[in-house]
């Protein structure tokens, strides 16, 4: 029954993404609604939304590369097997999000387009890991002071 409780992970990490995705879109809309921006043919939006919920399940999914084999790390190898699996999860993430911004269109690709892309996803994964990892540890401090109550 192990596999069945991976493919809900991976049912329920891919409809979060979906999720973010549309709600990444209806951001847009509204900032380009208030800014009065000229608005995107239907057709053009309905590729947009399509594209952000795809790439949305992507990072939903790529996400699980961290519970993965975590069972049978050992306690002395857990800062290598995370490191080796933030890396990872970095790479495919970045190579995730030029595929899309291709696609759809987000970006062009000269080189100094190519820096700041790099440079804003590499500042946001670090924010975004940052926070994670700071929930991560006050989580632990906690289940460790439960613990000493027993």
């Amino acid at each position: 029954m192990h596999w069945f409780s991976q493919i809900i992970k991976l049912i329920r990490n891919v409809m979060i993404g979906f999720g973010m995705g549309a709600i990444a879109t209806a951001v847009y809309l509204f900032i380009a609604l208030r800014l009065q921006l000229p608005m995107l043919s239907t057709g053009l939006m309905l590729k947009e939304l399509l594209g952000s919920m795809a790439f949305g399940a992507y990072c939903g999914t790529i996400s699980l590369i961290f519970e993965w084999g975590m069972q049978k790390v050992r306690k002395d190898n857990v800062v290598s097997f995370l490191f080796w699996r933030t890396a990872l999860n970095f790479l495919l993430m970045i190579t995730g999000f030029w595929i899309a911004g291709k696609w759809l269109g987000w970006f062009e690709t000269d080189l100094s387009t190519l820096f700041w892309l790099l440079g804003s996803f590499l500042f946001v994964y670090i924010l975004i890991w940052l926070f994670s990892y700071l929930y991560q540890k006050k989580l632990a401090k906690q289940l460790n002071e439960g613990l000493k109550k027993l």
